[in-house]
This record gives C-alpha cells, sequence and structure tokens, in this order.
C-alpha cells in the first residue's frame, strides 16, 4: 500500500508536485554581511533540488526587515 505523502498533487493554480513533501523557508544562515545570498545556499537548493522533495519554499525574510521597509 502507497503512502498518500508520495502521491501526486495537482495545485489549484495547476502546479503539479511529483509527492507532498514540502520544504519550508528556513533559517539557514548562510547569508553574507548585507543579508545577500551567497554560494553556500546555490549549494544547499541545488543538493536539496537533487532530493525527493515535491516543493522547494524559499524567502525567509527576517521580521526586522520587513518592518524597516514599510517604515
Amino acid at each position: 500500500m502507497e503512502s498518500a505523502i508520495s502521491e501526486h498533487l495537482t495545485l489549484k493554480c495547476g502546479l503539479q508536485m511529483k509527492n507532498r513533501l514540502v520544504k519550508a523557508a528556513m533559517a539557514e544562515h548562510m547569508s553574507d554581511s548585507d543579508n545577500l545570498p551567497t554560494e553556500l545556499h546555490n549549494r544547499a537548493y541545488a543538493e536539496w533540488g537533487r532530493g525527493s522533495w515535491g516543493m522547494l519554499l524559499t524567502g525567509k525574510l527576517p521580521l526586522c526587515m520587513v518592518l524597516a521597509i514599510h517604515e
């Protein structure tokens, strides 16, 4: 019997996922002193992309930066 997590999923927007595994955005602590992505990000997401994830979410942004933009 196959687990539901391994089943394909089509989102309302039409995006098709090969399974229901989702890696959420995390605090990787790999950015440079200007909070920009580095080669570490490229390598990490390339490795995760070769894995069996159905979706990789990116874009974690510290709340203090969001507040600073809206001030």
